[in-house]
């Protein structure tokens, strides 16, 4: 709300990220013991095994497995969020700057340290409530029946609607 899209851009991905190993984790004891000890290991060739198998791709591929629909829905989010800044470059670092034409002929460039309305502060908003649909609709595949018998989906469902 403070209108830092470039900044926001980093946070968003994290959250796909997170909703996506939940559902990687979720349910494999033997998965989740991997995880959890991935660090014991200095050996570079065991660090390398852990990053190839907790790779974001894979974890994707995964829930690809569970839900087509969904899993492609957090790749386009989850690009669009590295598009935009959560991995530093061009299109996310002019999300919050300007090129001011001056009297002279030259050319002032500006940083937006807080945004106002319009279309990027729409756009952030738009992108960050996408996002949080979507991490539900993971939890909704993870807990199936918990988000039925609160009758969660049907909210889900009207929400995802208008985003």
């Amino acid at each position: 709300m403070a209108g830092r899209m470039y900044e926001l851009q980093s946070l968003l991905r994290v959250c796909l990220e997170q909703g996506s190993y939940a559902h990687y984790l979720g349910g494999d004891g033997e998965r989740w013991e991997r995880w959890m000890s991935r660090h014991d290991s200095h050996s570079p060739t065991q660090q390398d095994k852990w990053r190839k198998e907790f790779a974001i791709r894979k974890i994707i591929r995964n829930l690809k497995a569970a839900d087509e629909n969904l899993a492609n829905m957090v790749t386009e989010l989850y690009d669009q969020t590295i598009d935009y800044g959560a991995h530093p470059n061009e299109r996310g670092m002019s999300m919050s700057s300007a090129i001011e034409d001056l009297p002279d002929r030259g050319k002032q460039y500006l940083t937006h340290y807080l945004q106002g309305d319009g279309l990027m502060l729409d756009f952030s908003l738009k992108s960050t409530a996408q996002v949080g649909l979507t991490v539900l609709r993971i939890a909704q595949v993870i807990y199936p029946t918990r988000m039925r018998a609160l009758g969660i989906q049907y909210q889900l469902d009207d929400m995802c609607k208008r985003f």
